[in-house]
């Protein structure tokens, strides 16, 4: 194993670490935005959307678009088709 699969790897149990403690908080706590699904989600203006339509459609197809070429990315092993 390289360098890298090692950094990987760390930034695997970082994330890990950091969901475990935000679903934690938001089970415990009630804390509100904590993991990273919530953000996502707010970040494409999936829940509670603000701003003008023309920007919260501009950012949901931005979305979109990433999550697709992630996987075709991922399904094929190239950048773009």
């Amino acid at each position: 194993m390289d360098v890298w699969t090692y950094v990987w790897i760390g930034w695997g149990v970082f994330f890990g670490i950091a969901e475990g403690v935000g679903l934690w908080r938001e089970y415990k706590h009630k804390a509100r935005n904590a993991t990273l699904s919530e953000h996502v989600w707010r970040w494409f203006a999936v829940v509670d959307p603000k701003g003008p339509a023309w920007w919260i459609h501009a950012r949901r197809l931005v979305g979109v678009l990433f999550m697709a070429e992630l996987t075709i990315h991922f399904a094929s092993g190239r950048w773009w088709v």
